[in-house]
């Protein structure tokens, strides 16, 4: 949920976003009232000339170079800012353990396990669910965590469905609950805490 993502004049607009932020901001809030930790991934990319810049003039993939480092595109939308007390996961991947920033990913994820070790379950938002909501609850679920998605709180772009149908977007949800085991629910529904 980054400004790139989020709004009209970012590099990658993603209009599906609009539909699922008042819903993430209630589970958010609902989270902060009850002192559970909130973790976020945030894209915090480089390139800005080379592999992937190259690989879309090319046509070899639909999405722009975005969310470059230390940019507007990059920064979590206002509606969904941290707190200085939340976990803010830089990446450079679709998957948080992929790519140069890894060793980061896996120093807070240990640190949040040290600091939460009855936490066994993480409820993921955001967009696309075919993109980076798959692939970091894949990587949660591979951890031993397990995984509710509350689909109100998840979107999935046009840009990156199959023929602009909704292949990609269910493809996620369906390999998530069906072979990962995730809870498909909505956000109302949510118990968190005890």
């Amino acid at each position: 949920m980054q400004n790139d993502y989020c709004r009209k004049t970012g590099k990658a607009y993603a209009p599906e976003y609009e539909a699922v932020t008042s819903s993430i901001q209630k589970l958010l809030a609902k989270s902060r009232e009850k002192n559970i930790p909130v973790v976020y991934t945030q894209n915090w990319l480089t390139d800005t000339g080379g592999y992937w810049s190259e690989a879309f003039r090319r046509g070899e993939t639909v999405v722009p170079v975005h969310c470059i480092e230390n940019t507007w595109g990059a920064n979590i939308i206002d509606e969904l800012k941290p707190t200085e007390n939340e976990y803010v996961i830089r990446k450079t991947h679709y998957n948080m353990f992929l790519g140069t920033l890894r060793q980061d990913a896996e120093q807070k994820m240990t640190r949040f396990k040290e600091l939460h070790p009855t936490i066994d379950t993480f409820v993921v938002a955001g967009i696309d669910a075919n993109v980076c909501v798959f692939f970091n609850s894949d990587s949660l679920y591979s951890l031993g965590y397990r995984v509710i998605l509350p689909v109100d709180c998840i979107g999935g772009s046009a840009t990156f469905r199959a023929e602009k149908a909704d292949i990609g977007y269910d493809h996620s949800i369906w390999f998530l609950s069906r072979l990962n085991g995730a809870k498909l629910t909505r956000s109302e529904l949510i118990t968190l805490g005890g």
